[in-house]
């Protein structure tokens, strides 16, 4: 009570009085602690504040939170600090973002003046960036900890991290290759281990499962799997609030596809380049990589779907170069993919461990924009006359997590790196909203028209036009995207032929 009444400058003397005598340290440093670490603009998020090594605070201590987004601060609340590990938002806040952006999220105590301060991103629709391995602090963006022990889980639950525990899969059944399967397995016994596996996991959120997967058209492994997916279907429903994620290796088929769509909430395609020039000619490895986006897509698991990337030393290693150009590949030929698993353990080198964290917020959280194909590149005309006016149209589409302001676009005659001629002028899209993915198992059967559900606004594409008078002859018409810091571009290019009469 005695805080409560004293001037303000004599409180923040009594206050560090009472830090030293509570055993405190006479500068405390302030941590923020957020339930959530890439929040969706849906999301009610959990923020409290705890003191360092959560030291128990003075009496009458109390933080203040606020949000600062485009430099316009708002308050959110106060509560008193968190003093448990085990629960870090005992107290705390509830945030509710109303759009998406780069947060500032402040933590002020009203006494001492102790301030902290955490960038949290905010974006359209939930994405996944999960790590298999040692946690280590660089890891900056990670959502989910697939091996996580249970001495991290408290640690991880203050970063805002869902930690899961390692599981089996198809280790339950011999191992992946056929020579290694029992044939004669007793599913109903085998079900009894598995489901008390897959749900007596507390305190963990869930389970990573170490693997599940099948060979195509492998009539055995078919068959084992039927068997094996009505496990599933019992561990699902007797732990319908756990996280289930699962490594799939060997080629995506349509048969898993149907397996995970109910049972899995997140589905991790093993692609590893350093495995597949060990063991696999080098060109099959991109292929690989378009086999599970295009399967995803068709089987509409594609929103639950990531592509797993090894970014470890074993058999050999991958450059910081060679993993950017895949996931620029996987966002430009998979742009509904939410996220990325990467498999690591401690054989893993900075650099390479610095460019997965890096890439997880430039190609999914910060705006990531593009011309992703031929149809994003369109003529009012195709068979102009060279005395007529042809109106240019290009597409952008918007991928990553955040609205992008301002993106400038231009048009050429010719390639503009040689000697291209401008046409018109630059072309500016104020704003082009993030990506909302329509989801194919929500829609509504007897309205659901996927092109114009992918159209409408918030889909994340503007198109911008431009007048042409062309003369006659061949021309090679380019529309490009001029860079910026503030969004990642993934295809800032695309071309189309067009002869004028």
């Amino acid at each position: 009570m005695l805080l409560q009444v004293l001037a303000p400058a004599l409180r923040a003397v009594v206050l560090a009085l009472l830090c030293c005598t509570l055993g405190v340290i006479a500068q405390p440093g302030l941590q923020i602690a957020v339930s959530k670490r890439i929040p969706c603009r849906t999301d009610t998020v959990k923020i409290a504040a705890h003191l360092d090594e959560w030291e128990a605070p003075p009496e009458g201590m109390s933080v203040v939170f606020s949000a600062e987004l485009d430099g316009r601060e708002q308050p959110i609340g106060k509560a008193r600090p968190a003093t448990d590990p085990a629960q870090p938002f005992q107290p705390s806040v509830e945030w509710q973002p109303d759009s998406d952006g780069m947060y500032r999220i402040i933590a002020r105590e009203e006494v001492s003046g102790l301030e902290a301060r955490m960038l949290v991103p905010v974006v359209a629709q939930d994405v996944f960036f999960c790590f298999y391995g040692a946690t280590r602090p660089e890891v900056t963006w990670m959502t989910h900890h697939l091996t996580a022990a249970e001495s991290e889980i408290d640690a991880l639950h203050a970063r805002g991290v869902m930690a899961l525990k390692h599981r089996s899969g198809v280790a339950y059944i011999g191992g992946p290759r056929p020579e290694d399967i029992d044939e004669n397995i007793d599913f109903e016994k085998l079900a009894v281990r598995v489901v008390r596996d897959y749900t007596q996991v507390d305190p963990w959120d869930g389970i990573a499962i170490d693997e599940l997967g099948m060979w195509d058209q492998h009539p055995q492994q078919e068959r084992l799997s039927l068997g094996f997916w009505e496990i599933l279907k019992q561990a699902r429903a007797a732990a319908p609030d756990k996280f289930f994620a699962t490594w799939q290796f060997a080629g995506l088929t349509a048969l898993e596809c149907n397996m995970f769509r109910d049972t899995m909430d997140l589905v991790m395609c093993e692609v590893y380049q350093n495995y597949f020039r060990a063991w696999y000619d080098q060109h099959n490895f991109y292929e690989f990589l378009q086999q599970r986006i295009d399967l995803a897509r068709t089987m509409m698991i594609i929103k639950k779907t990531v592509i797993g990337l090894a970014i470890s030393t074993d058999y050999g290693f991958v450059t910081p170069e060679e993993l950017e150009d895949q996931i620029r590949y996987i966002r430009a030929n998979g742009p509904e993919m939410r996220g990325l698993a990467f498999y690591t353990t401690s054989r893993c080198t900075p650099e390479v461990l610095a460019t997965a964290g890096d890439c997880c917020f430039r190609y999914w959280v910060k705006p990531a924009v593009g011309l992703f194909s031929e149809a994003d590149l369109t003529f009012s005309d195709y068979q102009p006359e060279h005395t007529g006016i042809v109106r240019i149209n290009a597409t952008v589409h918007n991928v990553g997590g955040m609205a992008a302001r301002n993106v400038r676009v231009r048009f050429w005659d010719g390639d503009p790196a040689n000697g291209g001629t401008l046409i018109g002028g630059e072309q500016v899209i104020d704003a082009l909203p993030a990506a909302r993915w329509v989801d194919p198992e929500a829609r509504n059967e007897a309205s659901f028209d996927p092109p114009e559900a992918m159209r409408r606004d918030g889909f994340g594409m503007v198109t911008v036009s431009v007048d042409w008078q062309p003369k006659r002859g061949p021309h090679e018409v380019w529309a490009e995207i001029i860079p910026d810091a503030q969004y990642t571009t993934i295809r800032g290019f695309e071309s189309k032929r067009i002869s004028v009469r």
